[in-house]
């Protein structure tokens, strides 16, 4: 008490206070008293921004003193450009989809098959990068593969034929499937035993998410727009013949179906014209320019494959599974046995399956969507794709900060719900005719699915057994599976009998999805019943000793 009426005697003598609280200078000493309080907050900025440039003087002395981890980071930025051409040219194909089949003269069912045949080509492109990695310098598989997707790219946009374009997709998707598994055994086979392992994953999978923004937002400038008035007669070429539709008010569906499956509009058929198939002449008077889109993908592949090559010429072994950890330390695994292992690879591999095939979903079919069932221009469905991908690689960019503090699995569990909270409010905005509830909850399904694939990877490195080009392979495999099956069932769905099946499968999607988290779960608790395979060396050493 002494001390306390001391003090205040003490500010009244000096002006803080007097008898009614405030000194004859109480203005002045209450704003002396809020400048004390800035300049210690303004030594806290200080002192963080003290430490970050710290750590960044000892990034840049080590990056130039140590050419292993220099080496290391060359890689890293290497293979977060590759990533980021993959997701500029898969982000492509959803806005895009329409015009191509415009192109082909097909419906919706048969244009699903674009989709389809990229990730049957990105399921082969896996199997076989997992059959090379270990015989060949992974650089040059990947080199090799955006070469693939850039002669693909600039050839898809001038494939009039239908079964040409697919067989293009075919081949952009092996492409595609051999950086993926290449470029995720890479980074694994060098990072697996740096403490930033997790937040450089989700790093290299956030560039894969800034290229599928930027992609959709560049291609829509070049679609065709779409005609909304009744009745109205759009010429279509094709490889055989160019017929005028009729259609009624129904967005974008009238283009490309002749049928009325669930739609609502008719066609007929007029006299045979002749097309201009390399300048895709499409409408009335109007020539397709998508090819100028599909050409900067083409660029920009050619672009990424220079470093590739680069890194490929310098060392043609460096990056082959053989090749130990720069420290010369090997990740800790239990000892399995067999039948788990199997059935943890099982596990996973419907896990990442499940997972690729519903965020494939989204990129592939919101568009399509959107225009068929809440009657949109393409341009907004190209843009709400693009706002999926920010709010996708968000998640990602925020991840590259959770995931140290978090296991990949209490991340899984936890974003799960988000995704299932999200879906249900897509399902009741479509039910109720609600769009503006698509804007809402879209981005909250990209923000929180974006961490699966990294995680699931994560997940099983550091809780089952070691991610190799074989394993990787496999879970790449089974990713491009999921991708594969969705656009065959959504596509024959959505052209036969409605549109609300993209959101029926989905959401059926989502909830098989929280089932598998709680199930790898439960296989991971289980998996702790077993001993380090060092551990069980060291035991058997100790009883050899005892006997």
């Amino acid at each position: 008490m002494f001390h306390c009426k001391n003090s205040e005697e003490q500010q009244v003598k000096y002006g803080i206070k007097n008898e009614y609280g405030y000194g004859s200078r109480g203005i002045t000493n209450i704003s002396f008293l809020a400048d004390i309080d800035v300049f210690r907050k303004d030594s806290e900025t200080s002192n963080a921004a003290n430490v970050i440039k710290t750590n960044v003087e000892l990034f840049w002395k080590q990056l130039s003193m140590d050419p292993i981890f220099r080496r290391k980071n060359i890689v890293f930025v290497t293979l977060c450009l590759g990533m980021a051409t993959v997701g500029w040219v898969m982000g492509q194909l959803g806005p895009s989809l329409l015009d191509l089949q415009a192109i082909t003269d097909s419906t919706l069912e048969e244009a699903s098959w674009f989709v389809t045949a990229t990730f049957i080509g990105y399921l082969c492109g896996a199997l076989i990068s997992g059959g090379i990695f270990e015989r060949m310098n992974a650089f040059l598989i990947i080199s090799i593969s955006l070469l693939l997707m850039a002669s693909t790219a600039a050839a898809i946009p001038f494939c009039v034929m239908y079964e040409v374009m697919v067989l293009m997709h075919i081949f952009k998707g092996i492409g595609a499937g051999l950086l993926d598994a290449a470029g995720n055994s890479v980074f694994i086979l060098k990072f697996r035993e740096d403490k930033s392992a997790r937040s450089y994953m989700q790093t290299l999978h956030f560039t894969f998410a800034v290229g599928g923004i930027l992609s959709p937002i560049t291609t829509a400038p070049f679609l065709l727009p779409t005609p909304l008035s009744e009745n109205s007669v759009t010429h279509w070429p094709s490889a055989t013949k160019s017929y005028e539709s009729t259609f009624s008010n129904a967005g974008m569906s009238g283009i490309f179906t002749t049928n009325s499956n669930g739609l609502n509009f008719t066609t007929s058929t007029v006299g045979v014209k002749n097309a201009d198939y390399n300048k895709s002449d499409i409408g009335e008077g109007r020539e397709s320019i998508l090819y100028q889109a599909y050409l900067i993908s083409a660029g920009l592949c050619l672009l990424a494959a220079i470093p590739f090559l680069c890194l490929c010429w310098q060392s043609r072994s460096e990056s082959r599974t053989n090749i130990k950890n720069p420290d010369g330390k090997e990740k800790r695994h239990r000892k399995l046995p067999l039948p788990f292992k199997l059935l943890i690879l099982v596990l996973m591999s419907l896990f990442i399956g499940m997972d690729n095939g519903l965020e494939d979903t989204y990129f592939g079919f919101f568009t399509a969507f959107t225009v068929n069932q809440f009657r949109w221009t393409k341009q907004t469905g190209s843009y709400l794709v693009s706002v999926y991908w920010a709010a996708y690689a968000f998640g990602r960019f925020t991840a590259i900060f959770i995931v140290p503090h978090f296991k990949p699995s209490t991340l899984l569990r936890i974003y799960i719900n988000i995704i299932l909270i999200a879906t249900i409010g897509i399902f009741l905005s479509t039910m109720f005719e609600f769009p503006a509830g698509i804007w809402i909850f879209s981005p909250a399904v990209g923000f929180s699915i974006s961490v699966f694939f990294p995680s699931i990877l994560l997940w099983t490195e550091e809780d089952f057994f070691p991610v190799t080009g074989k394993v990787a392979s496999i879970l790449m495999f089974s990713a491009s599976l999921g991708s594969m099956i969705n656009p065959i069932m959504i596509g024959y769905l959505m052209d036969n009998l409605s549109p609300k099946w993209f959101i029926y499968i989905t959401s059926g999607q989502t909830f098989v999805l929280l089932v598998l988290t709680w199930t790898v779960t439960f296989v991971s608790r289980q998996s702790n019943k077993y001993s380090f395979e060092n551990e069980i060396q060291i035991s058997v050493e100790i009883k050899e000793k005892r006997k």
